[in-house]
């Protein structure tokens, strides 16, 4: 099955449904399931997102705690969020050009295509979420699943695969 390897925390706000956009410097043609893996990276920087609107309140909204789990460098503390493991899967259903995305204030739903043009409109907190700047685009998802039972496994750059036997009774259903 194919997989994607995501910073935290946008990796848990995708598979929570909190994000339905991923946004990249290159297009992907997969479309169908896509395991999503919470890489280990993590920095002062990630730290402080983390902290700041929306993304806490949508952490807590989750259930994330941030009373702090040891890190890998003790000089920077890390929330309570999965780290260098498959977290959760998503069905991919499009790719869009940022180019065309456009923040729709009255608008309800995580994006849209609208009659006539080929315009994705997304509300403000999807684009709080995203790098939605000109010549990148956006992987649309649905149908997100977070894992309760989490995988360990290291992650890659770009698509990449994980073997169907890993972890058979957790991937069963996200086929």
């Amino acid at each position: 099955m194919k997989a994607l390897s995501l910073w935290q925390p946008w990796a848990s706000l995708l598979v929570a449904g909190r994000k339905r956009c991923e946004t990249r410097s290159w297009p992907i043609r997969h479309r169908g399931p896509l395991l999503i893996h919470a890489a280990g990276y993590w920095s002062a920087d990630l730290e402080a997102l983390c902290r700041t609107e929306p993304f806490r309140s949508a952490l807590e909204a989750m259930g994330v705690a941030f009373g702090y789990a040891p890190g890998p460098n003790a000089k920077v503390a890390r929330p309570a969020l999965p780290f260098g493991m498959i977290v959760g899967r998503v069905n991919v259903i499009g790719c869009h050009p940022t180019d065309r995305t456009r923040v729709e204030e009255t608008y309800g739903l995580a994006w849209s295509w609208t009659d006539g043009e080929d315009t994705l409109l997304i509300p403000p907190l999807e684009a709080e979420f995203g790098d939605y700047s000109p010549g990148r685009f956006a992987f649309l998802t649905r149908d997100p699943v977070r894992f309760h039972t989490r995988i360990p496994f290291r992650g890659r750059q770009g698509l990449f695969d994980v073997p169907d036997d890993l972890a058979p009774e957790v991937l069963a259903d996200a086929g």
